[in-house]
């Protein structure tokens, strides 16, 4: 249990203590309670040096550096991406811009894993002080673990496949481009591309597991075609047809947004009508398709289209943490200092970023260095997103890519400790977990806390990480 300063501090300071109090599990409580405070004191080292500090607790409270709140408040909410006009050739931000890049940290959830410290320390100076963190997931989970797809490709394939080839013939990966050759040759009177999309729907339904899909909802044309953004209907039969097996499932679909929505934000609205009447259950998320995005820009288009998360927060060119976080978080809009209704999700690690980026055409070395990204999360009680493309066949020019992915899965599943759903499903927990706090204690000394949100139950634990309490739905 942790008392939160009421004033003193700016709206940027203010949103990077709620998030380390969130990402902590430190149930906030009333003064009246006598639990450990924060204190907020004006010294301590400024930028990413802070995280090189131990958390400071004395005289019953924590004490957090006014500096370390505003390097999390601009982690967080990528404030150096949101002021900068830098652009790559595809209109993104470059990833050297990021901090957390320049300071060679991004392999790294900084912010998590300071928040856990910061627990602990707290956890140790409590004494007999009350004293309750929340449980991180529900299930009695430890971490989350969200699998997503991004639909980039339904008809034409063999281009993509020639394609392929090109990419793969400028590497030197002659083995490889035989292998493809082959298995395109194969597959010349059937769909390589519905056949990727059933090989990873087979591995999750063995494995119990619901994924997230995000669908390109608009018309293809001769230049979105060029630029390898707009490349099928979604009201084809093609693509009806993969949805329909994804609903059959019950996995989540999600709007992955054109090109265009990036610097046109207004058409996010068009888009997510022509989702919702293909999958009207659906699509509360969104992901920029190659992540490109106007950061700032593109969330208040998201925003204003109805969606609740954007899971566009990743790197194209490296695995890593973006906003130096292994879970969800509130976007804060840096132009209006203001917390948002759009929750970012980012992602840690993706497929391409190591074949196409860093040229490592192994694709079980694709698996491994997700599992280790997996590991740190788990280390943070955090979220582990990744990104596997469907069209990673071998007649697409991935040999070996769907074996790969049954790895990354059975990986995933294999830890009984963490909570392999949807990313709505994940939301939706976070946001109910970030509005829980104490408001009394009762006479046998038991915490009663309450919820602002509905949900699944949520189970209070000691400072040993035992269960106590459960606040129901």
């Amino acid at each position: 249990m942790i008392v939160l300063p009421e004033q003193g501090l700016t709206p940027l300071e203010r949103h990077g203590l709620d998030v380390l109090v969130d990402l902590s599990c430190l149930l906030p409580a009333p003064a009246a309670l006598g639990a450990m405070r924060i204190e907020v004191v004006e010294d301590g080292p400024m930028g990413l040096a802070g995280f090189r500090e131990d958390p400071v607790v004395a005289d019953g409270a924590l004490r957090l550096p006014r500096n370390l709140l505003r390097t999390i408040g601009d982690l967080v909410t990528a404030a150096a991406e949101q002021g900068t006009t830098e652009r790559d050739p595809l209109g993104r931000v470059p990833s050297s811009v990021n901090e957390m890049v320049a300071g060679g940290v991004a392999e790294e959830p900084l912010v998590s894993r300071w928040a856990i410290q910061a627990r602990r320390a707290v956890a140790r100076a409590s004494g007999a002080r009350p004293f309750r963190t929340i449980a991180p997931w529900p299930h009695a989970k430890r971490w989350a673990a969200a699998l997503s797809h991004d639909l980039d490709v339904v008809a034409l394939w063999p281009a993509f496949s020639g394609l392929r080839l090109m990419e793969l013939a400028g590497k030197g990966e002659w083995r490889q481009v035989a292998r493809t050759v082959g298995a395109a040759a194969g597959s010349l009177l059937g769909d390589p591309v519905r056949d990727g999309v059933e090989q990873i729907l087979a591995v999750e339904e063995s494995l119990g597991i619901r994924s997230t899909w995000f669908i390109l909802c608009g018309t293809p044309t001769t230049a979105t075609f060029r630029l390898g953004d707009l490349t099928y209907r979604p009201e084809s039969t093609a693509t009806r047809r993969i949805l329909a097996a994804l609903q059959d499932d019950g996995h989540e679909i999600g709007l992955h947004g054109s090109l265009e929505t990036a610097e046109h934000p207004d058409r996010f609205i068009v888009q997510h009508e022509r989702l919702a009447a293909l999958a009207p259950t659906t699509g509360r998320g969104v992901r920029q398709h190659f992540l490109r995005m106007d950061p700032g820009t593109t969330q208040r288009g998201m925003i204003h289209g109805g969606f609740e998360y954007d899971a566009t927060w990743g790197f194209s060119d490296q695995n890593g943490f973006r906003l130096g976080v292994a879970d969800v978080v509130p976007w804060f809009e840096t132009k209006g200092d203001t917390v948002t209704p759009l929750d970012a999700v980012p992602f840690c690690w993706m497929d391409r970023t190591q074949s196409k980026y860093q040229g490592v055409e192994i694709p079980a070395e694709w698996a491994r260095v997700a599992l280790e990204r997996a590991a740190q999360c788990r280390e943070v009680e955090g979220l582990w997103c990744g990104i596997w493309h469907p069209n990673l066949t071998a007649a697409l020019g991935y040999p070996g890519a769907p074996e790969a992915f049954a790895m990354l899965a059975q990986g995933l599943v294999g830890d009984a400790t963490a909570w392999v759903t949807t990313l709505s499903e994940i939301v939706a927990w976070r946001r109910r977990r970030r509005t829980v706090a104490a408001v009394a204690l009762g006479a046998a000394g038991e915490v009663i806390a309450r919820a602002a949100r509905p949900g699944l139950p949520v189970w209070l634990e000691n400072a040993d990480g035992v269960p106590q309490e459960c606040l129901e739905a």
